[in-house]
């Protein structure tokens, strides 16, 4: 109803409130009269015009109206609280009725902009009651009361109200304007004749060339709902496009005859009017948005897909994300995309299959015929850059030519353009046509380089970049050799029974999803999706009312995968509800073992795990138990048990939510290994902050063993050469300083030995130090000795968890080097070693 709420509008008037408020702020401060008059002070009786002047609370008959103004100020510039104070000052403080009344008015209005309708409800409830309301604030009465319960979007009470305000309404402005906004409500209630008619009205009570526009324009919509001639309608619009003060206004005059032979069932030149409309669009990007959306709901009721994705995704980028049914629209647009990517990757994939297999000289042949036809647009491009006059008929030309002769090669496909276009708009946004256009928005640009996908398409290894004119651009991607045009097959297989999914589950076109699936099936008969196409079309066909279609399949998969759970599902209707059962057994024996885990009852906890390994096979439960396994594992035996538990867990069931959480122990364990050595792991239990030790002879009873699943990775070889070493944590150890402290241990104990001291990185944790090399072990160990005893030469001053030192076997080393983790070899070195 009104023209406030917007921040543009009021950024801009700000100064003059501005300036406003601070006169009337002046005023009250300045000019308050509030003390009571001497002359009646002391009079015995006063009359009854003398007793309301002194009971006034104030005596300046301007400072009443400072405060009004004050109020609608702030109102104007959006501070709605404040102006809310002060309106409700001069409505009770002030006895003049009239600022009284519109003070009321203007708080009812700030109540419903900040949507507070039940404060709102009981001003307007108080005026309306109020007989006494001046006559010429009755039209703006009349209009607050509609606006309320337009925000409410309770429009059919909101009609009786707004004609009231438009027989209240004397300024011939806001008459015509509540006029068109009456026959917007009317619309809304689907009383599209009334709506009709008030359209109607607007045009013949002479509005401003922009309303007048909008009210043809609006009843132009409702020719069909009431009954009227399109002919004349589109007679009316297309006289429309010939005024010149409608120029700017062509692009909607054009989607509204779009609309109009929409409803005519006239698509094709529905389209070229849409496809008009966004052509003459220069400002109004949300129209050229509609215009989009338009042109893509033809082709997806005609299921031209790919098309429809192109539009859909013009629409999606253009379309404010507020207007009404975008996430919807969103999503249908990224099913497209996906339909349209595979489709895209099958063409594509056969075209370079094609060019792939030919014999070398024709496929030189082709590529040379590519590399001309990009060298002879490239001296086109600079020619039309030279002559202005010519470029777009020679681009056109061009187009037509690459359009009519390569159109199933991918280089010069007018989609991939124009997926191109929808690639680049996805990453950068609707970017302006102007130098350093990467920069405008560098902030999301380098959030974008952080996310997910941008790590993601940053770990691909990156293709050599090459020329349109260089061979080699078009060499790269063809399958060439066996194993390339494997993976090809594999790429269009997969896209195939993309394809089929999307159809059926996405865009509910079953007979295309019928048609990809038999496709897939037909081209590659042992492709690894065979059984659930199979399952697929016997659902497919089941919904298509074709029970020999459906059990034809239905065959197919008891004959063909008899021991695939769709088969055992065909074959036995209470299959998943055993299967439930299962998961239920499973899910109360976890429940069972997990309590005993917190019981510290370690040894039946191993032994329902062991059960549970037996008795659900397939259970969802498995890796819980296994997990619960490990867990009991690191409580009970050494950390080189609990690691390899671990890490088999991470192997065995690598999407499950406890491969997640073993690996984060794993990252510990690796980051904290040096002060693990010789410990046990002490695991939190789960729900608890306790780290009490938990190995004590008594909850080590009845504990089954364990034999771990690999053999020990290291070897003992005495005659073999070895190295000494030191594992250091460089966060906590100046590792310059001790590789320095080593050296003069070897000058002073072992000056005639050429012993070579170096030191690297480990892993992302550690450094190791190295002094290299000894004849044998029994060398080796003779130094180790000797550094034992003489250990503060070395690591004086230095926290003994954060160092290891041992001696090790060329052979081990490079293993060792190899795991860059040193638990495992040095529980070996401890047991074999010393």
């Amino acid at each position: 109803m009104y023209i406030n709420g917007n921040k543009k509008l009021s950024e801009n008037i700000t100064p003059q409130m501005e300036r406003t408020i601070e006169k009337c702020s002046k005023l009250i401060r300045l000019h308050s009269i509030s003390s009571k008059p001497e002359s009646l002070k002391d009079k015995r009786e006063l009359s009854n015009d003398e007793k309301e002047y002194y009971n006034k609370s104030e005596f300046n008959k301007y400072v009443d109206d400072a405060y009004l103004l004050m109020g609608k100020a702030y109102f104007w510039e959006m501070e709605y609280a404040t102006a809310s104070k002060l309106l409700e000052r001069a409505s009770q403080k002030f006895r003049n009725e009239h600022i009284q009344h519109e003070a009321k008015i203007w708080l009812s209005r700030c109540h419903v902009e900040q949507e507070d309708f039940r404060e709102a409800e009981k001003v307007l409830i108080d005026l309306e009651k109020d007989k006494s309301l001046p006559k010429d604030l009755t039209g703006d009465f009349f209009t607050i009361c509609s606006d309320y319960y337009i925000k409410q979007d309770q429009y059919q009470n909101a009609i009786p109200y707004l004609k009231k305000a438009i027989d209240h309404t004397k300024k011939k402005n806001k008459k015509i304007r509540y006029t068109f906004i009456l026959a917007q409500l009317y619309e809304e209630t689907n009383n599209h004749n009334k709506a009709f008619k008030q359209y109607e009205a607007v045009i013949n009570m002479n509005p401003v060339d922009k309303l007048e526009f909008n009210a043809k324009l609006e009843r132009a919509r409702l020719y069909k709902i009431t009954n009227r001639s399109g002919d004349k309608v589109k007679r009316e619009l297309e006289k429309m496009l010939q005024d010149d003060k409608n120029e700017e206004y062509r692009d909607q005059i054009y989607y509204a005859l779009g609309k109009i032979t929409v409803e005519e069932n006239n698509f094709s030149q529905a389209l070229d009017y849409y496809k008009k409309s966004i052509a003459h669009n220069t400002k109004n990007k949300n129209q050229k948005g509609l215009s989009y959306l338009s042109i893509a709901d033809i082709y997806f009721q005609k299921k031209k897909y790919s098309n429809a994705q192109a539009y859909y995704d013009s629409a999606v980028t253009t379309l404010e994300s507020s207007y009404p049914g975008y996430m919807d629209l969103f999503i249908k647009t990224q099913h497209l995309t996906k339909l349209v990517d595979n489709l895209n990757t099958i063409e594509r994939q056969d075209s370079l299959q094609k060019v792939a297999k030919m014999e070398p000289a024709k496929r030189e042949q082709v590529i040379n015929q590519l590399i001309n036809k990009q060298k002879e647009a490239e001296q086109q491009k600079r020619r039309a850059q030279q002559k202005p006059s010519n470029y777009q008929t020679s681009l056109r030309r061009q187009t037509s030519n690459q359009g009519s002769t390569e159109s199933e090669w991918y280089f010069y496909s007018p989609r991939a353009l124009k997926r191109g276009k929808s690639e680049f708009i996805s990453r950068w946004g609707n970017r302006e046509l102007k130098d350093n256009w990467r920069i405008a928005s560098r902030n999301q640009a380098e959030f974008n380089d952080f996310s997910e996908e941008g790590q993601q398409q940053a770990q691909k290894p990156k293709q050599q970049q090459y020329s349109r004119t260089n061979k080699q651009y078009y060499i790269q991607n063809l399958p060439l050799t066996d194993s390339a045009m494997e993976v090809s097959h594999q790429k269009i297989q997969e896209a195939y029974f993309n394809v089929g999914k999307i159809y059926m589950n996405d865009l509910n076109n079953q007979t295309k999803a019928i048609e990809a699936f038999q496709k897939l099936n037909e081209r590659y008969p042992d492709n690894p999706f065979k059984l659930s196409c199979y399952y697929n079309m016997y659902k497919l066909y089941n919904n298509l009312d074709n029970p020999n279609q459906a059990e034809r399949y239905k065959n197919k998969i008891l004959n063909e995968f008899p021991e695939s759970n769709h088969a055992k599902v065909l074959s036995n209707p209470s299959y998943f509800r055993e299967l439930e059962n299962q998961k239920n057994q499973a899910e109360k024996l976890y429940s069972e073992t997990l309590e005993l885990y917190h019981n510290s009852q370690y040894g039946k906890v191993l032994s329902n795990c062991r059960k549970a390994k037996d008795q659900f096979k397939d259970s969802v439960y498995l890796s819980k138990f296994a997990f619960l396994e490990a867990l009991t594992i690191g409580q009970t035996q050494d950390i080189v048990s609990f690691r390899n538990r671990l890490l088999s867990i991470v192997k065995t069931f690598p999407n499950a939510e406890v491969s997640r959480q073993a690996g984060n122990i794993l990252s510990y364990l690796k980051k904290t290994e040096l002060q693990q050595i010789n410990k046990k792991f002490v695991q939190n239990k789960p729900g608890t902050n306790n780290r009490k030790n938990l190995y004590s002879n008594k909850n080590k009873q009845n504990i089954p063993s364990i034999q771990e699943e690999e053999d020990s990775l290291y070897t003992f070889d005495e005659k073999e050469p070895y190295y000494f070493a030191i594992i250091a944590n460089p966060e906590k150890i100046d590792i310059g300083k001790l590789k320095f402290q080593l050296i003069n241990f070897n000058l002073d104990y072992f000056l005639q030995k050429d012993y070579n001291t170096a030191s690297k990185e480990f892993n992302e944790f550690y450094n190791i130090i190295t002094v290299k090399k000894f004849k044998n072990y029994d060398t080796a160990k003779d130094y180790y000795d000797l550094l034992t005893k003489r250990k503060e030469r070395v690591f004086s001053e230095i926290d003994s968890n954060e160092y290891r030192y041992f001696f090790i076997s060329v052979k081990n080393y490079l293993t060792l080097l190899d795991k860059k983790s040193i638990i495992e070899y040095i529980k070996f070195f401890k047991e074999k070693a010393i």
